[in-house]
């Protein structure tokens, strides 16, 4: 069996490299500054529409977006993605250890740790956002730092069971937030929707 499942999300440079000219860092950014919905901005950075709505109109959030980077479609769009959208962005592929390693010994592989890094950064803002500062230190100490039940009771002076409740608790809202907490994770995330049912 294969021992590591690569994942590789393929996104809008064109529109990365505007948004870095702008200083604009995230999708969360991007929609604040062109005044258009999280999830739109996710779906011009994942290619999941044309420019161009079936009639050819240009579609209205993307004229806003024009606008405030003061450029074309053409800026940021590829071509192969102006008529035509990417039917999945997400690609994964089961790999041996050996090929990780030469894979990861290359220039390519940078993007993917910064993207994980992003990522877990994201996590992180989004578990301090949503939940209060005893659970938020919980769920870090488990997942981030990889202690242990005993050791995370240990330093909060609570017993393993307790530990373990509010690991849970954490994780729930997490997973099934309330309406306010779902709108503190996408406000976080920076983009439509994240996955943390593995965490």
């Amino acid at each position: 069996m294969k021992e590591y499942l690569l994942e590789l999300k393929v996104k809008n440079n064109y529109l990365s490299e505007k948004m870095k000219e702008h200083g604009i860092k995230s999708q969360a950014e991007l929609a604040r500054y062109c005044d258009i919905s999280q999830s739109q901005a996710g779906v011009m950075m994942n290619m999941k529409e044309t420019p161009y709505n079936k009639s050819g109109k240009l579609r209205p959030y993307l004229g806003k977006v024009l606008n405030a980077l003061l450029c074309s479609v053409e800026d940021i769009y590829p071509p192969e993605q102006m008529e035509r959208s990417l039917d999945k962005n997400i690609y994964r592929a089961a790999v041996q250890a050996e090929e990780l390693k030469v894979m990861l010994s290359s220039e390519a592989s940078i993007d993917g740790l910064v993207e994980y890094s992003e990522t877990v950064d994201a996590l992180e803002r989004a578990i301090d956002s949503s939940m209060n500062e005893r659970h938020a230190k919980v769920l870090k100490m488990r997942f981030f730092e990889e202690r242990t039940l005993e050791q995370v009771a240990k330093e909060l002076g609570v017993g393993r069971v307790r530990i373990k409740q509010m690991e849970q608790k954490g994780l729930r809202v997490l997973r099934s937030p309330t309406n306010d907490e779902k709108k503190k994770l996408h406000e976080c995330v920076g983009g439509p929707k994240m996955t943390i049912g593995d965490v």
